[in-house]
């Protein structure tokens, strides 16, 4: 398979797979990278942060309190966020990156290429402005996924960058798995969780202080991007071919 056949589909067996598991260890190393060179940053970020809740306060935007406030005064909501903010992320993103690779190749290649196009974006900004989470602000927010019994597995211990809370990949990387499986699926039902979905991420991320309102915004700006690009390098190979050629791709 040529390599720019990769950009719209993937390998087959296991060169495919190695290929594809290699994507995702450069991906991890560059999480790394980037957390251990914010690691000594703190001051920094929670000065990024009081910045940006500025910015939201004059937009009119700065809900975090009110919002963590009502799910605190509901016990169960907020031990149901919480399990939400861990097992509704990176469980279901690999479910349904497995499925699509399993069964819809060219649509996880779409995935696969968004999630990298938007990711490379998020990196730049988590290694040159460093943002701390509200918990960890000073600013009175509680940390109520700290405090029960999920912190090992939202946090695993050196792999964790916890100076990243713009943009939110929870948020946009569910967005960028929705959008597609919605494109597939003529299932009312399925279709319905794919918008509810990521819409109950982004209160959990608020409602447990992971992250800023600005940072839901922040995390559908790349994914915008990321799927514009993905849906560019899809068809690039087909342009490469007409403009070559003069018959246009099938």
């Amino acid at each position: 398979m040529a390599a720019s056949d990769l950009l719209r589909t993937r390998g087959r067996g296991l060169p495919g797979l190695l290929v594809e598991l290699g994507v995702v260890g450069v991906a991890l190393v560059v999480n790394l990278l980037v957390r251990w060179y914010t690691l000594d940053d703190l001051d920094v970020a929670v000065g990024h942060a009081r910045d940006l809740l500025s910015l939201e306060q004059r937009l009119g935007l700065d809900w975090e309190h009110a919002v963590q406030d009502a799910t605190l005064g509901v016990p169960w909501l907020s031990s149901f966020c919480d399990w939400f903010y861990v097992w509704g992320y990176l469980p279901v993103l690999a479910a349904a990156i497995v499925w699509l690779y399993l069964r819809r190749p060219s649509a996880y290649a779409t995935v696969r290429n968004a999630m990298l196009v938007s990711g490379a974006i998020g990196m730049l900004g988590y290694a040159f402005y460093p943002t701390a989470p509200p918990r960890l602000s000073g600013l009175g927010y509680v940390d109520t996924v700290a405090t029960g019994s999920f912190n090992a597995e939202a946090r695993p211990s050196g792999i964790a960058n916890e100076l990243a809370a713009i943009p939110s990949f929870h948020v946009a990387w569910l967005i960028v798995v929705a959008v597609v499986v919605f494109g597939l699926t003529r299932s009312p039902t399925l279709r319905a969780l794919c918008v509810l979905h990521p819409a109950m991420m982004s209160y959990a991320i608020i409602s447990s202080g992971n992250h800023w309102v600005l940072d839901i915004p922040a995390g559908v700006a790349i994914t915008v991007v990321g799927l514009y690009a993905a849906g560019r390098l899809a068809s690039s190979p087909h342009r490469t071919r007409e403009l070559a050629t003069g018959v246009p791709a099938s």
